[in-house]
Order: structure tokens, then sequence, then C-alpha cells
């Protein structure tokens, strides 16, 4: 795979996961906490069956996404996926020492997509 293939799997990926991170894909309460109100207070509600579908377990992450993100864990080291997450995901413009640093990412990737 070349660099501006990897670049623009790399742009698919953090869109997907920005928008996930975003609202679109996260409960704004855990279950965990919907249900231990029910508990205490022995009253189910009814507006809070949508947050079982909206948490993270609901996400559904195509296959190339999830490809990605295994190659992402298995080859990269933490302080690398911060970096990746970083720019593509958040958007963070990089200096030169990290414009260096994301290339050294960028080409490991190239390896293994």
């Amino acid at each position: 795979m070349t660099l501006k293939e990897v670049r623009q799997a790399l742009r698919r990926w953090g869109r997907f996961w920005s928008e996930k991170e975003n609202g679109l894909g996260f409960a704004s309460r855990s279950i965990t906490a919907t249900m231990m109100e029910v508990g205490v207070l022995g009253v189910s509600s009814r507006s809070d069956k949508h947050l079982y579908s909206h948490g993270a377990d609901g996400i559904f992450v195509p296959d190339y996404i999830a490809e990605i993100d295994k190659v992402i864990s298995k080859y990269l080291v933490p302080e690398e996926r911060v970096l990746l997450r970083s720019v593509y995901v958040q958007g963070a413009q990089l200096t030169d020492k990290g414009e260096k640093a994301i290339l050294k990412v960028e080409t490991t990737l190239s390896i293994f997509l």
C-alpha cells in the first residue's frame, strides 16, 4: 500500500471514530448508571430504553475500520497510537517533529495494511 493510500484509509478511519466520539455512537449515561438508578428507585423508565442500543457495544464497526484498528493495536506502540489518534481523529496540527513522527507511523502502517 502506498503512503497516499494509507493516508486515505487513515482519514476514513479517523472520520469514523471522530463521528462516534462526538455523540453519534455513545450514550450520555452509562447502562450501569441507568440500571443502578432503576434499582435504587425501583421504577423503570421507558425513556431509558434507547441507551441499550446506543452504548459502545451497539456500535457497528465496518470490516475495513476493524482491520485498521487491529493493525494499529498490533504494530504500533502506545505513543504512536496517541499521535495517530490526535492527527486523524481529533485533527491536531503537527510541528516539524510531529510531521516526522507521523510519517514514520504511516510508513510502518503501509507495510501491514
